[in-house]
């Protein structure tokens, strides 16, 4: 208005906007209405893939075209979790109760539904990240024209090379001309929508697990363990074992009885566990007397763990967390301390996480066998990450910043999945890193509420966790490494000389082209502080899904097949 303040002014202006956008969703539901009303007088529900790596506004999702039966078409490799997300929009006045059922599956095949919630952000948001499976009854319910979405993961844990049909009954148990069916007692068969997913599942091996690490900080409880192993956690933390005096000040010995029943939980998994703290040796580190006492302690520490299935590549010293972060007074302990277990037992490893100065880092390389930066060092080219790439046995990062939030900090539920979660593990051989971590698994506040740190990857459940979208996002990107890097490995065996000519080029523009151009924009655009917008438009669905099809047509080259 003319001479308006400029406050009322904004908030015409905005109230335009809302009715404008109001408007256009009415439009949009209209013609879904009218495509349903063709496929038949009792159609009730739609189908229709939504966006996968995307936690906001998942119940304003419509489709743009209506279809019954709905066809999908997936490629992956055996090994896999192939996620689908389904959503389905209510074309009726009323709320639709939908029962979710799964033809008989074979060659290996399972498939689990699980339903998205809308659980509140930190700033007040609504984020669909929660994903608990479908109870025993397999129903979910569906506002009137409004969607909500079924998440089914397809497990190719034992699936078989070749084509695989999945076929999906929705049926909306009170949907059109059921309620509304004459009163006298008789049966009224549901409406049905059917989703048939086509699965080409091409013959190809993937890099061992243990050749890509992930920790979450997550202690190895039973409840847990079967949920982390499934996504990719093979890399635990755990205490020290307890370190006994007699009454003269004479070392005894060690007591592994809080330790053993994690060992026994592990056993025989390519897992790796991190000891954390100090031994509570006696005596200034050093001293002579703290010399014999740790060369005693890490002695019988190898021979118990070895015994238990775990030698020393599978277990570190974790002295101290983030020690660059604290302060010299850690780094100088952690490295008095690293020289003495080299001296003592060379074949233990030492592990650190976090930053620091480079002063840190170089005296830290006298005794550090596992570096875990924060992920966005993998990227710099400094003098302290040439420092961290001279030295030591393996290089992991982990994430406890997420700057691709927007505004920056732990705002992580309806962050950019895509960046921070989908791509991390490609992200990390894309810059020389085998591991990677979160902080963290299920630590802190309770995330199915309003709270300040959304840190936790999983919902507490009555039973067992709660997977969530960035949870699912991580295992999908752990699989991408290790497809990548099978790929990786065939083509730098005698120069790719043994593979077919096709498969050669494929996989070399692959690491030419395709993967940094999966990670470098927005990756940049994330340093550069750019705004969310920005950052979507450069890392979302298409692009996870533009880079998966050019990995996917290399495996098909190397098996010598085409693609569907």
């Amino acid at each position: 208005m003319p001479g308006s303040e400029p406050v009322t002014a904004q908030a015409a202006i905005e109230k335009s906007s809302a009715l404008v956008t109001h408007a256009k969703r009415a439009l949009a539901i209209a013609d879904v209405i009218k495509q349903a009303t063709a496929l038949g007088q009792g159609t009730s529900l739609i189908a229709f893939e939504g966006t996968m790596w995307e936690n906001r506004r998942v119940d304003e999702q419509l489709p743009s075209v209506a279809a019954n039966p709905l066809r999908i078409s997936r490629v992956a490799v055996p090994g896999e979790h192939e996620p689908v997300a389904l959503n389905l929009f209510n074309v009726t006045d009323h709320e639709l109760l939908v029962r979710v059922s799964v033809e008989s599956l074979t060659n290996g095949v399972v498939v689990t539904p699980h339903r998205s919630v809308g659980v509140p952000t930190s700033l007040g948001e609504v984020s669909w990240d929660a994903l608990p499976e479908l109870d025993e009854t397999a129903t979910l319910l569906i506002p009137s024209l409004a969607s909500r979405e079924l998440w089914l993961d397809v497990d190719l844990a034992a699936a078989k090379p070749g084509e695989h049909q999945l076929k999906l009954k929705l049926q909306a148990l009170n949907g059109a001309g059921v309620l509304d069916a004459p009163t006298h007692p008789h049966t009224v068969p549901p409406p049905e929508t059917g989703v048939e997913i086509s699965l080409q599942v091409l013959p190809f091996v993937m890099a061992a697990s243990g050749d890509f690490r992930l920790c979450t900080w997550a202690a190895p409880e039973e409840a847990n363990l079967p949920d982390l192993l499934a996504h990719g956690n093979n890399v635990f933390t755990t205490s020290l074992p307890e370190v006994k005096y007699d009454a003269q000040g004479k070392l005894t010995g060690s007591d592994f009885t809080r330790l053993d029943p994690v060992l026994a939980r592990l056993r025989g998994r390519d897992v790796v566990l991190l000891l954390q703290g100090y031994p509570p040796l006696h005596g200034e580190v050093g001293s002579d007397g703290y010399c014999a006492d740790l060369k005693t302690f890490l002695a019988e520490l190898v021979a118990h763990m070895t015994g238990a299935g775990f030698d020393t590549n599978h277990f570190a010293l974790y002295p101290s967390d983030e020690p660059g972060g604290i302060g010299w007074s850690a780094v100088n302990q952690l490295v008095a301390f690293g020289r003495q277990v080299r001296a003592a037992a060379p074949g233990v490893m030492l592990y650190m996480d976090g930053g620091g100065e480079l002063p840190m880092f170089e005296a830290m390389a006298t005794c550090m066998d596992i570096w875990t930066p924060s992920i966005y060092m993998l990227a710099e080219k400094t003098p302290l990450m040439d420092v961290v790439r001279r030295n030591g046995k393996m290089l992991w990062s982990y994430n406890c910043a997420y700057t691709y939030a927007r505004p920056v900090g732990p705002n992580l539920k309806n962050m950019n999945i895509a960046s921070d979660y989908r791509s991390a593990a490609l992200f990390a051989l894309r810059h020389g890193a085998t591991g990677i971590g979160y902080w963290c698994y299920n630590i802190g506040p309770d995330p199915w509420g309003r709270i300040d740190l959304e840190y936790a990857l999983v919902y507490p459940g009555r039973t067992k966790p709660v997977t969530s979208r960035r949870w699912e996002a991580v295992r999908e990107g752990i699989e991408d490494y290790r497809i990548v890097a099978a790929l990786q490995k065939a083509l730098l065996a005698n120069g790719g000389a043994k593979l077919p000519a096709e498969a050669r080029d494929r996989i070399k523009h692959l690491f030419a082209a395709g993967l940094p151009g999966l990670l470098d924009q927005s990756f940049t655009e994330m340093t550069r502080g750019l705004g969310r917008t920005t950052i979507d438009a450069s890392s979302n669905d298409s692009t996870v899904e533009t880079f998966r099809r050019e990995m996917m047509e290399c495996v098909a080259a190397l098996a010598g097949e085409k693609l569907k």
